[in-house]
């Protein structure tokens, strides 16, 4: 919570109405942008804080159940591959 990093990327999930979904997973103090916000403490109550995770996953429209198979052989970003690296210049000539 005390990096500036942290708190705009809260700043900007709000900004875009995106769900909230803070996890506690040692002591530390909450920041004001916080404070509104019920935060799931993984530190002392953790399987309690699980199950609260998961329904505020489920209600945010990212079920785990219907979360599709990403092939582990993949990158997870195509930018890092050699192979792809042509995609990204016919990408890049399409926007502009």
């Amino acid at each position: 919570m005390a990096s500036d990093w942290c708190y705009a990327e809260i700043t900007h999930a709000r900004a875009l109405g995106k769900h909230i979904l803070p996890l506690k997973i040692t002591p530390c103090s909450i920041r004001p942008v916080l404070r509104d916000i019920q935060i799931i403490d993984l530190s002392t109550e953790r399987e309690e804080g699980f199950e609260r995770l998961w329904r505020g996953l489920k209600k945010a429209g990212l079920d785990l159940a219907n979360a599709f198979d990403w092939d582990g052989s993949r990158p997870p970003y195509w930018e890092t591959s050699r192979s792809t690296q042509h995609c990204a210049r016919c990408l890049s000539s399409r926007l502009r």
